[in-house]
């Protein structure tokens, strides 16, 4: 599949993430998670963004990640613009912005909401992770996940 991840593939590696137990309980912020969604295989950017939220979950903090809307799509499908406009309103209830790598200008313009709004933003995973107060763990980094390395 040239490295592309089907629907099962994606469902198994994101149980497989929410089934480890998470280590600190105190939710100190809520971080945005945004990257590319409708730019590139949508799966594996569901995927990516899942894992993102899961790893800064593991690392003590909450995860708003938007592309949660794949499965509700899949149920009732909404515009592009309607997404942004939910997206855009959660955006103001959060504390820090990581933005994923890869061309989206929706995630784009999220990100310059997120300067509007003052929030504390992260261009890495791992800058966002070690932004908090919890240690990060490498061998719970998205790259092992995409990798297989689980």
């Amino acid at each position: 599949m040239n490295g592309e991840l089907n629907t099962v593939d994606m469902v198994r590696t994101v149980q497989e993430a929410m089934l480890r137990p998470v280590g600190n309980a105190a939710r100190s912020v809520l971080v945005y998670v945004s990257g590319p969604y409708t730019h590139g295989d949508r799966a594996t950017n569901v995927l990516t963004a899942l894992l993102a939220g899961r790893q800064i979950e593991l690392a003590g903090h909450s995860a708003h990640v938007p592309h949660y809307g794949y499965f509700m799509d899949q149920i009732v499908a909404r515009e592009y613009e309607a997404w942004m406009t939910v997206d855009l309103r959660m955006l103001q209830h959060c504390h820090w912005f990581l933005r994923l790598p890869g061309h989206s200008p929706g995630a784009d313009r999220e990100h310059e909401r997120a300067k509007v709004l003052g929030l504390r933003i992260f261009l890495s995973l791992e800058e966002c992770l070690m932004g908090g107060t919890a240690t990060w763990s490498p061998s719970l980094s998205l790259s092992d996940h995409m990798s297989g390395g689980r």
